[in-house]
């Protein structure tokens, strides 16, 4: 042993191992999504072409904006045929019942009952057919698109 504490080195085996050294590797991902590209290669962007900042960010407001005004094109005329259906749907409703009240009328009970019971099972099943359908698209859209406070909590 040396006299300052330390151990002498006496085999070539004992000498590699203290020159034993160690690195640390730091591996980092960053990933960005959305409209805009990330605010490092946006500026970039502007400073190989100056106004070119500018120009990306007034694209990405008129492609809001179009994407805005098509999305309430197409919920108004889903609407438009929504209500057109539901018109369609009572004016054909009336008929029936008038044609099956004239057939009992005119003596033919049994064929105006047949309509008319069929009218109500075919109303009934339209009813039910769409109340399952609109479920299990509330359903689609809530596992797709969780309410704000659900989506903070994961």
């Amino acid at each position: 042993m040396a006299h300052d504490g330390r151990e002498e080195l006496d085999s070539p085996i004992q000498r590699e191992e203290s020159s034993l050294s160690y690195s640390v590797v730091k591996y980092q991902q960053e990933l960005h999504s959305g409209p805009l590209p990330h605010p490092i290669i946006l500026a970039e962007y502007e400073r190989i072409v100056p106004g070119s900042a500018e120009r990306i960010m007034a694209l990405a407001e008129r492609q809001t904006s179009h994407r805005i005004s098509m999305e309430s094109a197409v919920i108004g005329s889903d609407i438009a045929r929504s209500k057109l259906g539901l018109w369609l749907g009572f004016i054909v409703s009336v008929l029936t019942i008038i044609a099956s009240a004239a057939l009992v009328g005119l003596g033919h009970d049994v064929a105006g009952t047949t309509i008319a019971t069929s009218l109500v099972v075919a109303l009934t099943s339209v009813f039910v057919y769409g109340t399952a359908i609109r479920r299990s698209e509330r359903r689609e859209n809530a596992k797709r698109d969780p309410p704000p406070s659900e989506a903070a909590e994961e």
